[in-house]
Protein backbone atom coordinates (compact mmCIF):
# COMPACT_ATOMS: atom_id res chain seq x y z
CA UNK A 1 0.00 0.00 0.00
CA UNK A 2 2.88 2.50 0.71
CA UNK A 3 4.36 1.52 -3.03
CA UNK A 4 0.79 2.07 -4.80
CA UNK A 5 0.55 5.88 -2.24
CA UNK A 6 3.90 6.78 -3.37
CA UNK A 7 5.86 9.70 -1.05
CA UNK A 8 2.35 10.08 1.05
CA UNK A 9 1.59 7.90 4.22
CA UNK A 10 -1.83 6.65 3.78
CA UNK A 11 -4.20 6.85 6.58
CA UNK A 12 -5.71 3.24 8.17
CA UNK A 13 -9.09 3.67 6.70
CA UNK A 14 -7.73 4.19 3.49
CA UNK A 15 -5.38 1.42 3.55
CA UNK A 16 -8.18 -0.53 4.24
CA UNK A 17 -10.11 1.13 1.23
CA UNK A 18 -7.35 0.50 -0.55
CA UNK A 19 -6.87 -3.46 0.23
CA UNK A 20 -10.87 -4.18 -0.78
CA UNK A 21 -10.23 -2.93 -3.91
CA UNK A 22 -6.75 -4.54 -4.46
CA UNK A 23 -8.81 -7.60 -3.11
CA UNK A 24 -11.88 -7.23 -5.38
CA UNK A 25 -9.26 -6.67 -8.62
CA UNK A 26 -7.58 -10.35 -7.40
CA UNK A 27 -10.62 -12.17 -7.00
CA UNK A 28 -11.89 -10.84 -10.59
CA UNK A 29 -8.50 -11.82 -12.39
CA UNK A 30 -8.59 -14.96 -10.88
CA UNK A 31 -11.99 -15.83 -12.56
CA UNK A 32 -10.90 -14.98 -15.33
CA UNK A 33 -8.06 -16.83 -15.68
CA UNK A 34 -10.03 -19.74 -14.50
CA UNK A 35 -12.62 -19.01 -17.26
CA UNK A 36 -9.52 -19.37 -20.01
CA UNK A 37 -8.62 -22.45 -18.00
CA UNK A 38 -11.58 -23.80 -19.09
CA UNK A 39 -11.69 -22.97 -22.71
CA UNK A 40 -7.95 -23.33 -22.75
CA UNK A 41 -8.79 -27.39 -21.67
CA UNK A 42 -9.95 -29.32 -24.02
CA UNK A 43 -10.74 -32.35 -21.30
CA UNK A 44 -12.12 -32.14 -18.08
CA UNK A 45 -8.70 -33.70 -16.59
CA UNK A 46 -6.73 -31.15 -18.06
CA UNK A 47 -9.09 -28.62 -16.22
CA UNK A 48 -9.25 -30.28 -12.50
CA UNK A 49 -5.50 -30.41 -12.71
CA UNK A 50 -4.82 -26.86 -13.68
CA UNK A 51 -7.04 -26.04 -10.90
CA UNK A 52 -5.27 -28.22 -8.26
CA UNK A 53 -1.82 -26.56 -9.53
CA UNK A 54 -2.95 -23.15 -8.87
CA UNK A 55 -4.58 -24.42 -6.04
CA UNK A 56 -1.43 -25.29 -4.54
CA UNK A 57 0.57 -22.80 -5.71
CA UNK A 58 -1.45 -20.02 -4.08
CA UNK A 59 -1.25 -21.48 -0.34
CA UNK A 60 2.07 -21.77 -0.78
CA UNK A 61 2.58 -17.76 -1.98
CA UNK A 62 0.21 -16.76 0.91
CA UNK A 63 2.14 -19.01 3.39
CA UNK A 64 4.92 -17.28 2.37
CA UNK A 65 3.07 -13.95 2.62
CA UNK A 66 1.75 -14.55 6.03
CA UNK A 67 5.08 -15.02 7.83
CA UNK A 68 5.69 -11.20 6.98
CA UNK A 69 2.89 -9.80 7.65
CA UNK A 70 2.43 -8.25 11.48
CA UNK A 71 0.78 -9.83 14.30
CA UNK A 72 -2.35 -8.55 15.25
CA UNK A 73 -1.52 -6.89 18.85
CA UNK A 74 -3.76 -8.84 21.65
CA UNK A 75 -5.89 -6.66 23.64
CA UNK A 76 -5.33 -6.27 27.30
CA UNK A 77 -8.05 -7.69 29.43
CA UNK A 78 -8.32 -5.72 32.39
CA UNK A 79 -8.82 -7.60 35.83
CA UNK A 80 -11.76 -7.22 37.57
CA UNK A 81 -12.13 -5.75 40.52
CA UNK A 82 -14.39 -4.35 43.58
CA UNK A 83 -14.35 -2.58 46.33
CA UNK A 84 -14.33 -3.96 49.90
CA UNK A 85 -15.55 -1.36 52.68
CA UNK A 86 -15.87 -3.91 55.13
CA UNK A 87 -13.48 -5.26 58.11
CA UNK A 88 -14.25 -9.00 57.09
CA UNK A 89 -12.05 -11.42 55.52
CA UNK A 90 -14.00 -12.14 52.01
CA UNK A 91 -13.16 -15.73 50.72
CA UNK A 92 -10.93 -16.21 47.53
CA UNK A 93 -14.21 -17.79 46.19
CA UNK A 94 -16.41 -15.14 46.88
CA UNK A 95 -13.60 -12.39 45.64
CA UNK A 96 -14.10 -14.12 41.94
CA UNK A 97 -17.29 -13.91 41.87
CA UNK A 98 -17.36 -10.17 42.83
CA UNK A 99 -14.68 -9.50 40.48
CA UNK A 100 -17.29 -10.63 37.67
CA UNK A 101 -19.20 -7.30 38.10
CA UNK A 102 -22.80 -6.22 37.80
CA UNK A 103 -22.62 -7.24 34.36
CA UNK A 104 -22.98 -11.11 35.24
CA UNK A 105 -25.08 -10.50 38.11
CA UNK A 106 -29.00 -12.09 37.72
CA UNK A 107 -32.28 -9.74 38.52
CA UNK A 108 -33.76 -10.74 42.05
CA UNK A 109 -36.51 -13.96 40.60
CA UNK A 110 -40.23 -12.46 40.86
CA UNK A 111 -42.55 -14.11 43.52
CA UNK A 112 -45.63 -16.01 41.68
CA UNK A 113 -47.76 -12.87 43.01
CA UNK A 114 -45.97 -10.87 41.05
CA UNK A 115 -45.70 -12.89 37.80
CA UNK A 116 -49.41 -12.81 37.78
CA UNK A 117 -49.78 -9.06 38.36
CA UNK A 118 -47.44 -8.81 35.64
CA UNK A 119 -49.62 -11.25 33.42
CA UNK A 120 -52.77 -9.17 34.44
CA UNK A 121 -51.01 -5.90 32.75
CA UNK A 122 -49.93 -7.67 29.95
CA UNK A 123 -54.26 -8.74 29.63
CA UNK A 124 -55.23 -5.27 30.23
CA UNK A 125 -52.73 -3.93 27.02
CA UNK A 126 -54.46 -6.19 24.75
CA UNK A 127 -57.39 -5.85 22.46
CA UNK A 128 -60.64 -6.74 24.09
CA UNK A 129 -61.28 -9.85 21.81
CA UNK A 130 -58.27 -11.06 22.64
CA UNK A 131 -57.79 -10.59 26.59
CA UNK A 132 -59.12 -13.85 27.30
CA UNK A 133 -57.08 -16.00 24.63
CA UNK A 134 -54.13 -13.94 26.26
CA UNK A 135 -55.22 -14.54 30.18
CA UNK A 136 -55.05 -18.16 29.21
CA UNK A 137 -51.44 -17.88 27.64
CA UNK A 138 -49.72 -16.03 30.80
CA UNK A 139 -51.31 -18.66 33.07
CA UNK A 140 -50.20 -21.65 30.81
CA UNK A 141 -46.55 -19.60 30.51
CA UNK A 142 -46.66 -19.52 34.79
CA UNK A 143 -47.47 -23.17 34.98
CA UNK A 144 -45.33 -24.64 32.44
CA UNK A 145 -42.52 -22.38 34.18
CA UNK A 146 -42.77 -23.01 37.80
CA UNK A 147 -40.49 -24.66 39.78
CA UNK A 148 -37.70 -24.60 37.27
CA UNK A 149 -34.31 -23.63 38.69
CA UNK A 150 -31.80 -21.56 37.19
CA UNK A 151 -28.33 -22.15 37.19
CA UNK A 152 -26.79 -19.11 38.94
CA UNK A 153 -23.45 -21.44 39.70
CA UNK A 154 -21.57 -19.72 42.80
CA UNK A 155 -23.44 -16.87 42.82
CA UNK A 156 -25.91 -18.42 45.36
CA UNK A 157 -23.39 -19.35 47.29
CA UNK A 158 -21.75 -15.78 47.40
CA UNK A 159 -25.01 -14.15 48.45
CA UNK A 160 -25.63 -16.33 51.45
CA UNK A 161 -22.06 -15.41 52.70
CA UNK A 162 -22.89 -11.61 52.18
CA UNK A 163 -26.16 -12.03 54.00
CA UNK A 164 -24.66 -14.30 56.93
CA UNK A 165 -21.99 -12.13 57.08
CA UNK A 166 -24.04 -8.77 57.71
CA UNK A 167 -22.40 -7.46 53.84
CA UNK A 168 -24.41 -5.66 52.18
CA UNK A 169 -23.50 -5.14 48.42
CA UNK A 170 -23.97 -1.75 45.95
CA UNK A 171 -22.47 -0.47 42.69
CA UNK A 172 -20.12 2.60 42.00
CA UNK A 173 -21.02 5.43 40.67
CA UNK A 174 -17.80 5.75 38.55
CA UNK A 175 -16.09 2.57 38.65
CA UNK A 176 -19.06 0.75 37.65
CA UNK A 177 -17.69 -1.94 40.08
CA UNK A 178 -19.00 -3.51 43.19
CA UNK A 179 -18.92 -1.80 46.57
CA UNK A 180 -18.96 -4.33 49.63
CA UNK A 181 -20.07 -2.55 53.10
CA UNK A 182 -21.40 -3.38 56.47
CA UNK A 183 -24.93 -2.96 57.12
CA UNK A 184 -24.50 -0.14 59.03
CA UNK A 185 -22.77 1.86 56.65
CA UNK A 186 -25.72 0.71 54.30
CA UNK A 187 -28.35 2.49 56.20
CA UNK A 188 -26.47 5.59 57.07
CA UNK A 189 -25.68 5.95 53.23
CA UNK A 190 -29.61 5.13 52.56
CA UNK A 191 -30.66 7.79 54.83
CA UNK A 192 -28.62 10.23 53.91
CA UNK A 193 -29.66 9.31 50.45
CA UNK A 194 -34.09 9.90 51.75
CA UNK A 195 -32.91 13.09 53.20
CA UNK A 196 -31.12 14.60 50.41
CA UNK A 197 -33.41 13.73 47.91
CA UNK A 198 -37.29 12.94 49.42
CA UNK A 199 -39.15 15.73 51.47
CA UNK A 200 -41.27 14.47 54.47
CA UNK A 201 -44.30 16.06 53.45
CA UNK A 202 -48.16 15.61 55.89
CA UNK A 203 -50.53 13.56 55.34
CA UNK A 204 -54.18 12.60 55.95
CA UNK A 205 -54.84 9.09 56.38
CA UNK A 206 -58.50 9.06 55.71
CA UNK A 207 -57.51 11.18 52.72
CA UNK A 208 -54.29 7.71 51.45
CA UNK A 209 -56.75 5.29 52.27
CA UNK A 210 -59.47 6.96 49.83
CA UNK A 211 -56.85 6.58 46.97
CA UNK A 212 -55.84 3.18 47.76
CA UNK A 213 -59.36 2.16 47.87
CA UNK A 214 -59.71 3.79 44.20
CA UNK A 215 -56.37 2.81 43.04
CA UNK A 216 -57.57 -0.70 43.69
CA UNK A 217 -61.39 -0.32 42.29
CA UNK A 218 -59.03 0.81 39.06
CA UNK A 219 -57.49 -2.62 38.63
CA UNK A 220 -60.97 -4.30 38.82
CA UNK A 221 -59.81 -5.79 42.18
CA UNK A 222 -62.82 -5.13 43.49
CA UNK A 223 -63.15 -7.49 46.55
CA UNK A 224 -59.85 -6.13 48.16
CA UNK A 225 -61.43 -2.74 47.45
CA UNK A 226 -64.22 -3.34 49.73
CA UNK A 227 -62.14 -5.39 52.78
CA UNK A 228 -59.77 -1.93 52.96
CA UNK A 229 -62.55 0.28 52.71
CA UNK A 230 -64.27 -1.48 56.20
CA UNK A 231 -60.27 -1.77 57.29
CA UNK A 232 -59.83 0.26 60.65
CA UNK A 233 -57.29 2.98 60.51
CA UNK A 234 -54.56 2.40 63.37
CA UNK A 235 -51.72 4.47 64.68
CA UNK A 236 -49.21 1.90 62.65
CA UNK A 237 -51.56 1.98 59.47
Amino acid sequence: MLALSGFFEPSSSHTRRLCKIYKSELWRQARIFKDQLRVASKRERDFREWCATSESVTEFIWNAVRSTLPKRKQAIVEQGRFIDLSDQEIPERHKKVLRMGPKFAFEPRPRPVEKLACSRNIVRLAPEDMRPRCTVDCVDVLERTHGKQRNSGSMNNTVEFLAGSGLKLLTADKEGCFVVLPAGAFDEKASEALRKNLRQVAFKASKVKGQAVQLLRGHNLNKLAEAATHKKLTKNT
